[in-house]
């Protein structure tokens, strides 16, 4: 009987060291930073919505072929939250590959761009999003 006592004990000491070591290593995997490159799930979801209205609207498509920016802007302005700011970029060109980037974007902030070609008719737009966190 006495050497129960101390069975106890030792089964004790070690079910705490086992579950303090899967606190551990569960902390360790949930706490991964972002690989370079990867783009944040909000972000991805933001630029989905917004390039995706614009793909499937036929006004909205009309707007960038006929290179409205107070259409788009309100466009963007509907789906934005307040934490993400924006720029973005019309380039109207027989050859989307001739568009130069215009835009100036912050450099104090990690920028995520994406962009979509459309075709109306005879015209061609290139249409460049940009978007990034607000600073706090």
């Amino acid at each position: 009987m006495v050497n129960k006592k101390a069975y106890l004990k030792t089964m004790e000491a070690i079910f705490a060291i086992v579950i303090f070591l899967i606190f551990i290593s569960a902390t360790l995997v949930f706490k991964q930073p972002m690989e370079t490159g990867e783009i944040p799930e909000d972000i991805k979801l933001l630029q989905d919505t917004i390039l995706n209205k614009i793909e499937t609207q036929p006004e909205l498509r009309t707007c960038l072929v006929d290179n409205n920016t107070v259409c788009i802007n309100q466009t963007i302005n509907v789906s934005i939250i307040k934490t993400k700011d924006y720029d973005f970029e019309i380039c109207i060109e027989s050859n989307p590959a001739d568009c130069t980037l215009t835009t100036i974007i912050p450099t104090n902030r990690t920028v995520y761009s994406d962009s979509l070609i459309i075709q109306e008719g005879n015209k061609n737009a290139l249409f460049r999003l940009f978007l990034w966190n607000k600073l706090e």
